[in-house]
C-alpha cells in the first residue's frame, strides 16, 4: 500500500462534506480556546488584576446574554435554510430577530445591573462604554448567528475563518493598555467587530443576491419560530449544569475547588465539541442526502468514535501531566473528575446524534426532554454527592444521567417493531 494511495484516502476522507465541516467547527473551538488563552496571558502581563478582574466580568455578561438572546434562529437556519427559495428574506428575518433580542436583554440588564450584578456598576457611570457594551451584545450574537448562516451554507470553514479575524483582539490590546480595565473590553470588541463585518462579506460570497435589510417575513417566521423556540429552550438546559455548578461549588466546597472543577470542565468541554460539531455539521447534510440520513448517521458516529477512543485513552493515562501546566495541585484535585468527564462524552455523543436526528425530523418535544432531563439529573444529583466525594461527584452525577438518556436511546432506536394481528409479514 503505497503513499499515494493513503493520501488519496485522507483526502477522501477529509473532504466528505460532512466530516469537513465537523472538522472545521472542532478547529474553531480549538482555536478559540487557544486565542482566549494567549489573549488573557497578555492581558494578564499588561494590567492589574483588578482591572483583567473587572473585564472578564463585562465579557462574560456579554456571552451569558449572547447565549440567551439568538432563541434558538441558529438551528432554524441550519435545518430550513438549504429548502428555503426565499434565502435572502430567511437570513435578513434571522438577523433582525436576533438583534432585536439582543437590544432587549441588553437594554434590561443595563437597567438592572445595581439588582442582576452591583460588581458591574461602574458600567452605569460611563455612557461610552455603556453604549458599547449594549452594541457588543448585538455584534456577538449577529457573528454567533453568521457562524450558524456558514455551517448551513455547508461552509464551516468561515467559522474558522472567523476565529482567526477574533484574534486581533490580541493585536489591539497593547496600544489599549493606558485605558485599563476598558482597554481589555475595547480590544475584545475590536476584534469581534472586525470578525463581523468579515463575516458579512462571507454570506455575499455564499448568497449573492443577499442584501443586508432589516425586517421580519410572516412566512418565513413562522417556519422558524416553533422550532427554533424549541430547540432554544433545549439548548437553555444543555448549558444549564456548566452554569449552574460553580454556584453550587463556591458555596457549598470554596473557591479553589471551583478552580479545579472550571479547569476540569474546560478540558472536558473539547472532547464534547467533536459530538456537537458533528451533530450539527449531520443537521446541515440532512436536506442534502434526504433519502441517505441512514448512512449519513452511520458516518457521523464512526467519525465520531475515530476521534474520540484514542483521545480518551491519552487523557485518562496522560491527563495529570497535562492539568499539571496549571499546577500541582490540579493534576491532583481535578484529574478524577477530568477522567470522568471524558468518558462521559461516549454517551454524550449518542444523545447528540439523536439530538440531531430528532432536529432532522422537525421533532422538538424529545430535544427539551433529553436535555431537561440531563441538566437536572446532574444538577440535583451533584447536590447531594458533592458532600460526599467533592467535585468527583459532578462528573459521576453527568456521567450518570448521560448514560441512562444514551441507553434509552438505543433501547428506542434498536427496538424490534411489535407485531399485532394487522401486521403484515
Amino acid at each position: 500500500m503505497n503513499s499515494k494511495y493513503l493520501v488519496n484516502r485522507l483526502v477522501n476522507y477529509t473532504t466528505d462534506p460532512l466530516r469537513k465541516n465537523a472538522i472545521f467547527l472542532i478547529a474553531n473551538t480549538a482555536g478559540n480556546s487557544i486565542l482566549g488563552l494567549f489573549f488573557w496571558t497578555i492581558a494578564a502581563r499588561l494590567f492589574p488584576a483588578a482591572g483583567v478582574g473587572q473585564a472578564t466580568a463585562l465579557i462574560a455578561a456579554v456571552n451569558l446574554l449572547t447565549s440567551f438572546s439568538g432563541l434558538g434562529m441558529g438551528i432554524g437556519v441550519i435545518r430550513f435554510l438549504a429548502d428555503e427559495k426565499d434565502k435572502p428574506g430567511m437570513l435578513n428575518t434571522a438577523v433582525t430577530v436576533v438583534s432585536v433580542s439582543s437590544l432587549i436583554l441588553a437594554l434590561v440588564f443595563w437597567l438592572g445591573i445595581d439588582v442582576w450584578t452591583p460588581g458591574l456598576a461602574f458600567l452605569k457611570q460611563n455612557m461610552v462604554l455603556s453604549i458599547i457594551f449594549i452594541l457588543f451584545v448585538i455584534v456577538n450574537s449577529v457573528l454567533g448567528l453568521q457562524g450558524s448562516i456558514f455551517i448551513a451554507f455547508r461552509r464551516a470553514q468561515y467559522c474558522f475563518f472567523q476565529s482567526l479575524i477574533t484574534g486581533l483582539r490580541m493585536a489591539i490590546l497593547p496600544f489599549l493598555a493606558a485605558f485599563g480595565v476598558y482597554g481589555i473590553f475595547y480590544s475584545w470588541v475590536g476584534g469581534y467587530s472586525v470578525a463581523c463585518i468579515c463575516s458579512m462579506v462571507f454570506v455575499f460570497i455564499l448568497c449573492s443576491q443577499y442584501r443586508p435589510l432589516t425586517g421580519i417575513k410572516i412566512k418565513i417566521i413562522k417556519k422558524l419560530i416553533r422550532f427554533s423556540f424549541g430547540n432554544y429552550i433545549g439548548d437553555c438546559f444543555k448549558v444549564l449544569p456548566g452554569m449552574v455548578m460553580p454556584l453550587i461549588i463556591i458555596n457549598m466546597l470554596s473557591a479553589d475547588m471551583n478552580a479545579y472543577f472550571y479547569i476540569a470542565w474546560m478540558i472536558a468541554n473539547l472532547f464534547f465539541v467533536v459530538s456537537y460539531a458533528t451533530s450539527f455539521s449531520l443537521l446541515a447534510e440532512s436536506p442534502h442526502n434526504v433519502q441517505d440520513l441512514r448512512k449519513q448517521v452511520i458516518k457521523a458516529v464512526k467519525f465520531i468514535f475515530i476521534i474520540l477512543i484514542p483521545a480518551i485513552i491519552v487523557i485518562y493515562f496522560m491527563g495529570e501531566y497535562l492539568l499539571y501546566l496549571f499546577g500541582e495541585k490540579y493534576s491532583v484535585e481535578s484529574i478524577n473528575l477530568l477522567r470522568i468527564l471524558v468518558i462521559s462524552s461516549i454517551p454524550v455523543a449518542i444523545n447528540e446524534i439523536y439530538v440531531s436526528i430528532c432536529r432532522i425530523k422537525k421533532k422538538i418535544v424529545p430535544v427539551i426532554a433529553i436535555y431537561g432531563w440531563v441538566a437536572l439529573f446532574t444538577i440535583i444529583c451533584s447536590y447531594f454527592l458533592i458532600n460526599i466525594l467533592g467535585i468527583m461527584g459532578i462528573g459521576i452525577a453527568y456521567l450518570i444521567g448521560n448514560s441512562i438518556t444514551s441507553v434509552f436511546i438505543v433501547f428506542i432506536l434498536f427496538r424490534p417493531p411489535v407485531i399485532t394481528n394487522k401486521t403484515k409479514i
